[in-house]
């Protein structure tokens, strides 16, 4: 075969090898610095590779040192330890390998003339023709493959050291086997080589899986666990606001009141003064004597309906409230913030939507049934926001917000009360109701 052909051959899979494992382990430079160091490594490989497949081809020793390079040089492409490339070196060249066995041995089968796949595998060993035709559409998937799964590689580098040494072991293990069973199929012995075929598609399989399960079941926990600690963060903050908020408004209404009354005093002094009696007749019939404000006796409560309350008068959108405490409240401040401020964030956004002012309302509804406490939020929208699937899909456009993170907040909130959310949609009016249990 034409050795400028093998060389490509080799430089191809060296690409492919380095950038999975820099993709794996996280890059430590991006732009025209990554591809030029790629590039420089890249040809090293390539030199070490071809130079040991002259000494002694397909041996053992060509793909150790192959390794050896690869997890040494890749510190330079990436940020990872020794371990995380070493594993995704390993996971790398299981997963070639294992494509060049599935696809050598389709090819083989499809152009043997017995019934043993040797005369296949000598075939295409020998015959340039369709060595050329095998190795294109061998290289061309793996590219492929690796296109493919490259957004999600990435997870590997959030494995534990524990999961890491395991899978190293793992993929260590089924490379070696599957190479060591590849070497007997190709063989005389139609017994031998049915053997062989067996377990190297078994263990080729128990390897793939056993990646897959590994790296996509510990990325989905790691990832739900940091929805949490954000939830959680994000309630914390909330309560803490609104805490804040609470004292704030207490602060401004006792401030308020004794305003009020050093205006009566400066009205009576001013007896006299028919102008200064009329200004401060003025002052004290202000419109803000008159808002409506929540004052249920739970501060966090109040301070979540006034806050929202105000907010809806600045975006033009009618707020009416009704709230019914009959007893102490033994919900968790934390918690009744991620419920009560995530379904009024919800409500104000969709509302402020609607194009005709005169349309925009939020109606609230808090009361206490027995040992439940509910929260009834009614808003009016432009659209059913539910989607085909019967979920409700996030419509924030600002990429630094979680999408989807106040609904499951909601969601996990009432369910760690032993309660539960309900989500309803008819004639353009959405109503999100919430249900705790209200116990010591």
């Amino acid at each position: 075969m034409n050795p400028v052909f093998e060389i490509a051959t080799t430089a191809i899979e060296s690409v492919l090898c380095l950038s999975a494992v820099a993709e794996m382990a996280g890059k430590r430079y991006g732009g025209r610095k990554h591809f030029a160091l790629l590039f420089g490594l890249v040809m090293g490989m390539t030199i070490v590779v071809t130079f040991f497949n002259t000494l002694a081809s397909f041996s053992f020793v060509t793909v150790v040192v192959a390794i050896i390079y690869i997890v040494f040089t890749s510190k330079f492409l990436s940020r990872g330890h020794c371990l995380i490339r070493s594993t995704a070196c390993m996971i790398t060249l299981f997963f070639l390998h294992s494509f060049d066995y599935i696809i050598g041995f389709s090819t083989a089968l499809s152009i043997a003339d017995s019934p043993s796949i040797y005369h296949g595998y000598d075939a295409m060993m020998h015959n340039s023709t369709t060595r050329v035709i095998y190795t294109l559409i061998n290289k061309s998937l793996q590219t492929v493959l690796f296109l493919l799964v490259r957004p999600y590689l990435h997870h590997v580098a959030v494995l534990p050291r524990r999961l890491l040494k395991t899978l190293l072991l793992i993929m260590t293990a089924a490379y070696i086997i599957m190479s060591s069973l590849i070497q007997m199929i190709v063989t005389d012995s139609l017994y031998v080589m049915q053997i062989a075929v067996i377990f190297s598609w078994v263990f080729i399989m128990i390897g793939m899986l056993s990646c897959i399960f590994i790296v996509i079941l510990f990325s989905r926990y790691q990832e739900e666990k940091n929805k949490s600690s954000l939830s959680l963060l994000a309630n914390q903050l909330m309560e803490k606001n609104y805490q804040g908020l609470a004292a704030s408004q207490l602060t401004l209404s006792k401030q308020l009141h004794d305003f009020g009354n050093h205006l009566k005093t400066l009205e009576a002094l001013t007896a006299e003064n028919p102008k200064a009696q009329q200004y401060i007749s003025q002052l004290l019939s202000a419109t803000y004597k008159n808002t409506p404000r929540c004052r249920s006796g739970n501060d966090v409560i109040d301070a979540i309906v006034n806050c929202k309350a105000a907010e809806a008068e600045e975006k033009k959108i009618a707020f009416t409230f009704s709230v019914h405490l009959t007893s102490a409240i033994y919900i968790p401040s934390i918690d009744l913030c991620a419920v009560l401020s995530n379904q009024l964030d919800n409500a104000l956004e969709a509302s402020q939507k609607i194009a005709k002012e005169q349309e925009r309302y939020v109606k609230v509804v808090i009361e206490q049934k027995g040992n439940f406490l509910s929260f009834h939020v009614e808003n009016r929208t432009d659209r059913d926001p539910f989607d085909s699937t019967g979920s409700l899909p996030s419509t924030k456009t600002d990429p630094a917000l979680v999408h989807g993170l106040g609904i499951q907040n909601i969601t996990e909130t009432v369910e760690k009360h032993l309660g539960t959310l309900e989500n309803s949609y008819h004639d353009h009016v959405f109503i999100s109701f919430a249900v705790m249990q209200n116990t010591v």
